[in-house]
């Protein structure tokens, strides 16, 4: 897991659009200096990175990210601020943003314990959809091996396929026949009473 402090000052702001580019699934923290719910948020942000760092320390698709909002001229997945503090998800490229309050999650306060509810849900969902995509449906599988099955042990099937084979034959000499007789026939000019 990532984490990171983006403002003005550090000059970083380019990183967090870097890893929504690269597929990483992005959970930032839009705050603005001097708001007063924004500082009664950010100590509970700052508690992820001592909860989840141990957990997920190898899981690098996930970046939590405080952003301050003096940075956000420089980021280009960061669009659409209501109000502060904002905090969102951005993954799949950008194409996927959901706000904090707006989430299935049930515990919607501002509290290190929500927030990390509202990660893991995203976290499972995003795995889950990767085993879905990686496996073939039940449906799909099913539909191969009873074709697989039809073919093997239907005797129909293999005459079909050697009369098809025999017809195709068939037509193809008699065609060539036909073709081998129209170049040897003679075309004598025709006698009009001349």
């Amino acid at each position: 897991m990532i984490f990171l402090h983006i403002s003005k000052a550090a000059g970083n702001s380019a990183l967090l659009d870097k890893y929504v580019n690269e597929g990483k699934c992005v959970f930032v923290l839009i705050y603005m200096d001097g708001c007063g719910p924004c500082n009664a948020t950010r100590p509970e942000w700052a508690k992820l990175k001592h909860t989840l760092s141990g957990k997920y320390k190898d899981n690098n698709n996930v970046v939590i990210a405080d952003v301050n909002s003096d940075a956000l001229e420089g980021i280009k997945h960061i669009q659409n601020i209501r109000g502060f503090p904002t905090m969102r998800i951005i993954c799949k490229r950008g194409e996927l943003k959901e706000d904090f309050e707006e989430g299935k999650h049930l515990n919607k306060a501002r509290t290190a314990d929500a927030f990390i509810e509202w990660i893991e849900l995203h976290m499972k969902q995003q795995h889950q959809q990767q085993e879905h995509q990686s496996q073939p449906t039940l449906k799909t599988t099913l539909m191969h091996m009873q074709a697989h099955a039809f073919q093997n042990n239907n005797p129909i099937s293999h005459k079909r396929k050697k009369s098809y084979k025999f017809n195709n034959r068939k037509k193809s000499n008699r065609s060539k026949s036909k073709n081998m007789h129209k170049k040897t026939r003679k075309h004598k000019p025709r006698n009009y009473g001349k």
